[in-house]
């Protein structure tokens, strides 16, 4: 029973975080369109690319909140909280919010367009260890693979890269949802 109490409490508090966060999100969006209509004239390509930037990213975080609210819902039974979307979608949307630094390349293996997959848990791992490759890494430059190998029940997905020391390697082993 308690732990009913304490899952209620996080989709709560998510609920209301993810609330509280979009309506800055939506000033600021607001804001650079007016912005962008005002100073229509004065505006260069550069700066256009920059605004069409800025929304990008309001809309990236407005995703990442209702992926929070999401995750306090992940283990319920109700199916409509495990959002399914193509692999190739997860890593355009993870390369997009981490936006890599120009030292470094991340390579995709091609498997990844072949597969669907829950969002959220994968999201949030690949993100995760590929942001540890960015951050830890010695240089100013580096490399980071991410692959998908397909087995009967399950994809295996590694990310690799060349930091310091050693070639790290992390993998981690998803069951089959479904394929495209």
């Amino acid at each position: 029973m308690q732990t009913e109490a304490v899952n209620k409490e996080l989709e709560e508090f998510a609920y209301v975080a993810s609330h509280d966060l979009k309506a800055p999100l939506r000033v600021i969006d607001n804001a650079s369109k007016w912005l962008e209509e005002d100073l229509q004239e004065h505006l260069d390509d550069e700066m256009r690319e920059n605004m069409k930037l800025l929304r990008g990213r309001v809309a990236r975080m407005e995703k990442l909140l209702d992926d929070l609210l999401e995750y306090s819902r992940v283990g319920r039974s109700d199916e409509r909280y495990f959002e399914m979307v193509a692999g190739d979608e997860v890593m355009d949307n993870i390369l997009m919010l981490l936006s890599p630094p120009a030292g470094f390349k991340v390579h995709v293996g091609a498997g990844f367009a072949d597969i669907r997959v829950r969002r959220m848990p994968l999201q949030q791992i690949l993100m995760n260890l590929i942001g540890n490759a960015i951050k830890h890494h010695d240089g100013k430059s580096g490399c980071i693979e991410v692959t998908m190998a397909e087995e009967e029940d399950h994809y295996i997905f590694a990310v690799k890269d060349d930091g310091p020391a050693f070639l790290r390697n992390f993998m981690t082993k998803f069951s089959k949802c479904s394929r495209r």
